[in-house]
């Protein structure tokens, strides 16, 4: 939510002021996508069949199932409930839906249900906003259409998250329709549709936007507004360098939901993240004086390279006795708590330094006004406003 308030906030002219250019603590749009990358991989890794995970380790990834639109449930800890999970091996999806209280043939409506959800609340966010504004207008009032298009702005947000999730569940509810042999009209229409145009429909349209927009007009309000967090950071020649962004999610989510074995699963996501380093090494997309976009890129992916390489270690062909598959465990878990505690912490301190600029904007503006209704009622008492303030 803080990452939205940043993305929000980015483009408001009255806080520039307060935040140094180029500095590390200012509000940004590029921070949402990585931040989102990073959580959805430790939630994917629950989706993948790793029979030697201690089971701490599931309960810790479990935990990330928000980021799949997925809700976690408090499971039964009845005698029966402990006998099924003792007896029964479930990996992939399906014991990711079993840990987490979710049927896996209820998965792909589930995560669908919560992007609609998400999508919805943020557009009555934009419909409230521009009511808002006309009701600003009717009685006379300065309009505040600039807030009406950051608000616009957080929908590609939603999308963007929506993403791998969707990807994942669509993917999973196709394949097991085929592999069970009985076809049912109804969850491949939708599965379908969502693949069609949710995911490349969507992308379509934002790639053709970018790529016939020349540079002022990508640097115009409306544009930075709506679609900012794609391509703000980035030389007007790398503005399609979202598309590796986008593939990378799309590809992680089809192999998590299509593919059996984890070991080939890991594997091309391994290769997936190298050839991305490779690709950001490449093209440097990003532009002059965004050095901390591209530090954060590739200290972000290195840590989520060294997350897939001790999933390895959960193989079923692994020979770690379970001292060591625990240490492995508590690695990964301190690991990862120690980059979300501390990524936290950033927001944390970013949002402080915006709530303090906003009371400063918020002052100046009273000031103003105070100073302009002195002025309106007499030019005199303006001249005693003015004395009395400086």
């Amino acid at each position: 939510m803080f990452l939205m308030v940043f993305h929000f906030e980015v483009l408001n002219k009255g806080l520039a002021r307060h935040f140094p250019t180029g500095s590390k603590w200012t509000p940004n749009t590029w921070e949402f996508a990585m931040y989102v990358q990073y959580i959805q991989q430790i939630a994917a890794i629950s989706a993948l069949t790793l029979l030697k995970t201690p089971y701490f380790l599931w309960e810790f990834t479990d935990l990330f199932s928000w980021a799949n639109f997925l809700v976690y449930r408090a499971q039964d800890d009845s005698p029966a409930s402990g006998r099924r999970l003792t007896t029964i091996i479930l990996g992939g999806l399906v014991g990711y839906g079993d840990r987490i209280g979710t049927s896996e043939t209820e998965m792909m409506y589930e995560t669908i249900s919560g992007f609609a959800l998400a999508l919805g609340f943020f557009l009555g966010i934009v419909f409230g906003a521009t009511m808002y504004n006309r009701w600003l207008e009717h009685i006379g009032e300065k309009g505040r259409r600039g807030v009406i298009w950051r608000c616009l702005g957080l929908v590609p947000l939603v999308w963007f998250f929506s993403l791998l999730p969707l990807t994942m569940t669509v993917s999973f509810e196709i394949s097991m329709e085929f592999k069970s042999g009985m076809l049912e009209l109804w969850p491949l229409v939708v599965a379908f549709l969502v693949l069609i145009l949710v995911i490349c429909g969507v992308t379509i349209v934002v790639v053709r936007i970018l790529l016939h927009r020349t540079e002022r007009d990508l640097r115009r309000f409306r544009s930075r507004a709506l679609w900012g967090v794609f391509y703000a950071d980035c030389k007007y020649g790398g503005r399609l360098f979202f598309l590796l962004v986008i593939a990378q999610q799309v590809c992680m989510g089809m192999c998590l939901g299509l593919l059996d074995d984890s070991m080939v699963i890991l594997v091309l996501l391994v290769t997936l993240h190298v050839m991305f380093l490779v690709a950001v090494f490449l093209t440097n997309p990003f532009q002059d004086g965004t050095l901390l976009v591209k530090r954060g890129t590739y200290v972000i992916t290195t840590v989520k390279l060294v997350n897939l390489a001790l999933a390895f270690a959960f193989l079923p062909m692994s020979t770690l006795s379970v001292p060591g598959l625990d240490r492995v465990a508590n690695a990964f878990i301190g690991l990862n708590s120690i980059v979300i505690i501390g990524w936290c912490i950033r927001h944390v301190l970013i949002f402080g330094k915006l709530v303090i600029a906003s009371t400063k904007v918020e002052f100046e503006n009273w000031n103003a006004r105070n100073l302009q209704a002195a002025y309106d009622i007499s030019p005199s008492s303006y001249q005693l406003a003015v004395k009395t303030r400086y």
